[in-house]
């Protein structure tokens, strides 16, 4: 059971890690990563002077769809990747435990394939009506 824990956990690292990092180390020794820094820290402030001038007299200002777009599919990207990593990877233990073990630990594994099938059924209809839900919404908006 720990080692389930464990591949399970060490799958999600490694899916997470698979995404692109910004990486704040620089060749020069003469403390540029510091001016660098300093640097993206100005950069991010004129930017959000920039987009809260792009705002109306009202104070409404405008939704960047594009970057919500992103955000959504890349949280779906993320979730799955995870859902078919730990069906798949529960669903081969329990089709080994099936093939190798003695009566009364396939009657176990048989028991287990129902919980296992309506969670599949649960988590990929809840991914697929969310992708539904957003691409509906993105063809309105």
């Amino acid at each position: 059971m720990k080692k389930r824990i464990f591949i399970v956990i060490a799958m999600l690292v490694v899916s997470l890690s698979a995404f692109n990092c910004e990486v704040w180390a620089t060749s020069g020794g003469d403390g540029s990563i510091i001016s660098s820094i300093f640097q993206k820290r100005k950069n991010w402030e004129e930017n959000g002077e920039k987009y809260a001038e792009s705002y109306d007299q009202a104070g409404e200002g405008t939704i960047r769809y594009d970057l919500l777009n992103n955000a959504s599919n890349n949280i779906y990207n993320l979730l799955m990747v995870i859902a078919i990593g730990v069906a798949f990877i529960v669903g081969a233990i329990l089709g080994i435990q099936l093939i190798t073990s003695s009566v009364d630990q396939k009657s176990q594994a048989k028991q287990a394939f129902v919980p296992y099938a309506i969670s599949c059924v649960v988590v990929f209809g809840s991914l697929g009506i969310w992708k539904l839900v957003v691409s509906l919404l993105g063809s309105i908006g």
